[in-house]
């Protein structure tokens, strides 16, 4: 199967094509252009070289789905006017064309995107819409020839012929009723275009980047966008729009949004990882939590507020601090919070292995103890809350594998999920107990390390450990407290597991592949997302995510087949669907 292609390829065949043509390529991102930077920017001059004869602008697209509602979308802006401001089909490089009128603006696709069936409706709305299309093709030599498949036409030539139509007709029958309505109609949509299209839209990551890389997903980002039913949708929308205009750093950007919607609900978000995740990271397998777990709260904030009047209430109700979004608040964004607890001792092995040049690898230099905090900071008592909470009698088994695995395996999703409990202990805030509750619920069970021994799957047991342990475990397998997780009945514990797995965008580490989050929308009734994989071992991070979705989700997970996850390999065009 045809490799995607990547979008500097698609970058280098467009400039290619147009330098051959005799353009003068513009620089890259070319910041005189901004709030609009457009991909590819290329001018022909005239002989006196004092004035530009042609411009062309170029969008550009990867896919291989390419659907009409996907590149033109109806959008509607100022809520306080009587229906909105509307704008019709409103689209990038539709925005290019007001911003540049006399330029000509396309859309760059792939060959292989003349596959899908929603092609021919994006090229006859391309043709409407007087946007022209280049398709780039690949040859097995390895070169990328391009054909420009439409036309464009620029917005004054366009005007140019509206007018010529008006003055033919007015000289037999004057209408002066109609030039104004001419007039109106290019005042209302070049408003639309360059004072309220421009401003949520291009300050994305691609067309107003900050200098440094970012690991926050602008798919995500741009979701922020169009929330509108959360209790505090305005700070995510704020957000959303100006991400790029803030120019701080991604932990930053996504310490002041976690900190500002913890404030609104009484607390004060325990700010810790910034300091600390510089030096976990030493450790060459560990991989980012903190960025990690702001975006899973935006992947929950946006499924949450597109399923909003359908998403089961399940006890919670429409007041500050016990509806669904405020608790998913809690639980996103606390899941990983006592990671470093988990990984503590590995890194003080390391550190001091290192530092007292210690040769043998198998020694222990240092432990962290449990027990005493555990018992006298009343983490048994809470941990009875969330045995109550998961409906889990508690006996030997249950509690011989809860101590194994809060005092000796430190795992991070018990112990955040214990450890918020004891934050909030005695601080006035605005959280109902039933959301802290519930967070704390789905932030014990999300880990695969304690939901696949809820479900009762034995695969979890490993030849590795000892008889004693294999036999505590078996014995709480036998338990299957969670066979299932259904989304009608604990929307929050479902939404973090499955938003866990799936957010992997910026978590890279090394030579490992580029994970990214290739879109993210409502597809009529259900959730669709897709992440992909590209670089040196995508093959490999491919099917690890899908076994992992595999063993770890499919028939745990269940919301009715709500939601459609597409895993993608940009290496060679594989994917892999699930619905969950």
């Amino acid at each position: 199967m045809e490799r995607l292609f990547t979008l500097p390829e698609m970058i280098k065949a467009v400039r290619l094509y147009l330098s051959d043509k005799g353009f003068e390529l513009q620089p890259k991102w070319d910041h005189t252009l901004e709030p609009a930077r457009v991909p590819v920017f290329a001018v022909k001059r005239s002989p006196e070289k004092k004035r530009f004869e042609a411009e062309v602008f170029v969008d550009i697209i990867t896919e291989s789905a390419i659907e009409v509602d996907a590149y033109f979308k109806d959008r509607k802006f100022g809520s306080s006017l009587q229906e909105g401001l509307r704008i019709q089909a409103a689209a990038s490089a539709t925005f290019y064309r007001h911003y540049f009128p006399s330029a000509h603006v396309f859309w760059a696709v792939p060959a292989y995107s003349q596959k899908s069936s929603g092609y021919q409706g994006f090229l006859d709305k391309c043709k409407d819409e007087k946007i022209g299309v280049l398709v780039v093709d690949r040859t097995e030599a390895n070169t990328y020839p391009v054909t420009e498949a439409i036309q464009p036409l620029s917005l004054v030539d366009e005007r140019l012929a509206e007018l010529s139509v008006y003055l033919s007709r007015s000289r037999s029958e004057p209408r002066d009723d109609a030039l104004h309505d001419i007039l109106k109609e290019w005042s209302r949509k070049d408003v639309s275009y360059l004072v309220f299209y421009c401003y949520p839209e291009y300050r994305a990551a691609d067309i107003s980047a900050r200098d440094e890389k970012s690991n926050v997903s602008r798919v995500l980002v741009n979701s922020m966008r169009d929330l509108n039913s959360l209790s505090y949708s305005e700070v995510l929308v704020e957000f959303g729009d100006s991400y790029n205009r803030k120019y701080k750093s991604d932990y930053e950007i996504a310490q002041a949004v976690t900190r500002e919607l913890w404030e609104r609900f009484g607390l004060k978000y325990p700010d810790l990882h910034q300091e600390f995740e510089p030096v976990l990271k030493l450790n060459p397998r560990y991989r980012d939590h903190f960025l990690h777990a702001f975006q899973v709260f935006l992947f929950g904030a946006f499924v949450i507020n597109a399923l909003y009047d359908q998403a089961p209430k399940c006890g919670f109700e429409c007041k500050e601090g016990h509806r669904i979004e405020d608790c998913w608040l809690l639980a996103s964004t606390y899941h990983d919070f006592n990671y470093t607890v988990q990984n503590f001792e590995d890194w003080t092995q390391r550190f001091f292995k290192k530092a007292l040049h210690l040769e043998d690898e198998g020694s222990e230099v240092v432990r962290l103890f449990l027990e005493g905090p555990y018992i006298k900071n009343g983490y048994m008592l809470k941990t009875k809350s969330l045995t109550d909470s998961l409906d889990l009698p508690v006996d030997d088994a249950v509690l011989r594998f809860l101590y194994q695995r809060i005092m000796v395996s430190k795992n991070h999703g018990l112990i955040s999920g214990l450890s918020l409990l004891k934050y909030i202990e005695g601080k006035r805030n605005s959280f109902s107990h039933f959301a802290v509750r519930c967070a704390c619920k789905a932030i014990a069970i999300h880990d695969p390390q304690i939901y696949l021994y809820l479900r009762g799957n034995s695969d979890v047991i490993t030849t590795k450990k000892d008889k004693k342990t294999k036999a505590m475990e078996k014995n709480f397998l036998k338990k299957r407290v969670l066979p299932t997780l259904n989304f009608s009945q604990d929307p929050i514990s479902f939404l973090l597991i499955l938003s866990d797995t799936l957010q992997e965008q910026g978590r890279e580490k090394g030579d490992n592949p580029l994970a990214v989050l290739e879109s993210l929308h409502k597809d009529g009734s259900k959730i669709a997302a897709e992440i992909s994989f590209s670089g040196a071992g995508a093959d490999r991070a491919f099917q690890k995510k899908i076994n992992e979705v595999n063993s770890n989700l499919v028939g745990f997970l269940n919301a009715g087949e709500m939601f459609r996850i597409r895993i993608t390999n940009r290496e060679n065009n594989q994917h892999h669907e699930f619905l969950v």
